[in-house]
């Protein structure tokens, strides 16, 4: 499974890579020393039918680790490849490490209730483009957790729950991606 993950990942970053640039390919995805890179005649666009849910589009990318994570140890990683759509707030891993050891010892301590419910307090129902936050204004937003999510815009930067919003509208089968440099505290 994990071969076939990386044969993937690698086909998407060099055959699509003005698409997923955004998410960036890792030296971690480039081929083993004693496998041989294949070089691929097929164009772009039978890759850009296949469809890639959120999960399948984080699992290409390191800054999205952290985060997957905390759902993986929630159990929950199938909220990130259910139909949808659904707009995933991801934080990256930096924004993971930064609440800290003790803390991410005590998330992990508690999969049923804390951390899932900080996991689910990063999905909203339905698909929100960045587009629609800027126009939109300040508002809320509810998470699929339950959770109110104040949206504050200021020009072209938004804030969703306190957190920075630093990457948009990644595109998945199931929604869209928006990568936060924080994460949403608990309201």
């Amino acid at each position: 499974m994990q071969r076939r993950r990386w044969r993937t990942g690698a086909a998407l970053c060099v055959a699509v890579t003005g698409v997923i640039a955004p998410l960036g390919c890792t030296d971690d995805e480039q081929p083993p020393a004693k496998e041989p890179a294949t070089t691929t005649t097929t164009t772009a666009a039978p890759l850009l039918g296949k469809d890639f849910t959120a999960l399948d589009l984080m699992g290409f990318d390191q800054q999205f680790s952290g985060f997957l994570d905390l759902v993986a140890a929630a159990k929950l990683g199938d909220l990130l490849s259910a139909e949808g759509p659904t707009t995933f707030l991801a934080p990256n891993s930096e924004a993971v490490e930064a609440l800290g050891t003790e803390r991410l010892d005590a998330l992990r301590a508690d999969p049923d209730g804390a951390l899932g419910a900080l996991v689910r307090r990063h999905l909203v129902e339905g698909k929100v483009s960045y587009a629609d936050l800027v126009s939109g204004g300040n508002r809320t937003l509810t998470s699929v957790g339950g959770d109110e999510l104040a949206v504050v815009v200021e020009g072209q930067s938004v804030t969703i729950g306190g957190a920075p919003v630093t990457k948009t509208d990644i595109a998945s089968e199931n929604g869209v991606i928006h990568v936060l440099g924080g994460v949403i505290a608990a309201g």
